[in-house]
C-alpha cells in the first residue's frame, strides 16, 4: 500500500473595479500563511468521511496554490464583432492575494512513518510557497499597461472576457513558477521513498535528497 499527494488546480477568483487612478506601484501581493487541516478517517467505516484516494493509497496530502486577483482597469474600446462585441481594456493595477489551504488525510491507527511521510509532502509545498510572492508579482507585472482583448455577446461580457484572459495569463505564469517545481520535487520524493514504503529513509532525509536532486537537475 502507498501514500498519495495531490495538488489541486490553481483557483483564480476575479474581482473587478474600473476607471481607477493609476497607482505608484501597480502590483501589490499579499500572502496568507498556509492553512493546514489534519483529518483522520476510518477505512472500515462506510460512514466515515474519506479522502479521494486512488488504488492502493492509504493516506493523502492535498493542497491548493490559490491565487485571487483584483484588477483596476480602463476600457480602451468596445466595438461590434461577429455575434457580439470585442473589448480592449488596459490593466492599470493588480492586487494579488495568495493562500495555500492544505488537508492531510490519515487512516485511523496509522504508524508514525506514514504520518511523517505526508508531513514531508507538506514541507516541500511550503518550501516553494515561501517565495510565492515574488513569483506572483512577476506574473502580474506581465499584464500591467498592456491592452487585453476579449469577446462576448454584449459589451459587459466582452470586457469580462478580456479581464478573465488577463487573469488566466497571471495564473499560468504562477503555475509554471510555483506549482511546476513543487510537482517535480514531490515526484522525486515519492520515488526516493517509494511512497513511504522504504522504511529506512526518513521523511526529513527524503525531502532533503529530493530537493538536492532537483537543484542539481536545474544546473
Amino acid at each position: 500500500m502507498m501514500t498519495g499527494m495531490r495538488v489541486a488546480p490553481i483557483l483564480v477568483v476575479l474581482f473587478v473595479a474600473s476607471f481607477a487612478v493609476r497607482a505608484a506601484d501597480p502590483v501589490s501581493v499579499t500572502k496568507a500563511a498556509p492553512k493546514v487541516e489534519r483529518k483522520t478517517f476510518d477505512p472500515a467505516d462506510p460512514k466515515s468521511p474519506k479522502p479521494p484516494l486512488k488504488a492502493n493509497e492509504i493516506a493523502l496530502c492535498e493542497y491548493v496554490f490559490r491565487i485571487e486577483v483584483d484588477f483596476r482597469f480602463a476600457p480602451v474600446s468596445v466595438t461590434p464583432a461577429a455575434g457580439g462585441f470585442r473589448a480592449s481594456v488596459r490593466i492599470d493595477s493588480v492586487a494579488v492575494r495568495l493562500s495555500m489551504p492544505v488537508t492531510i488525510w490519515l487512516p485511523k491507527g496509522v504508524d508514525d512513518h506514514v504520518r511523517a511521510h505526508e508531513e514531508g509532502h507538506l514541507r516541500i509545498a511550503e518550501a516553494f510557497y515561501k517565495d510565492a510572492q515574488a513569483a506572483a508579482r512577476e506574473a502580474a507585472k506581465g499584464v500591467v499597461g498592456a491592452p487585453v482583448e476579449g469577446e462576448g455577446k454584449d459589451k459587459n461580457a466582452a470586457v469580462q472576457a478580456a479581464l478573465q484572459k488577463a487573469a488566466a495569463g497571471i495564473s499560468d505564469r504562477y503555475v509554471v513558477a510555483v506549482k511546476g517545481p513543487t510537482d517535480e520535487v514531490e515526484q522525486i520524493y515519492d520515488r526516493i521513498t517509494d511512497h513511504s514504503r522504504v522504511r529506512d529513509v526518513t521523511s526529513e532525509a527524503g525531502v532533503k535528497l529530493a530537493m538536492e536532486e532537483w537543484r542539481k537537475s536545474k544546473k
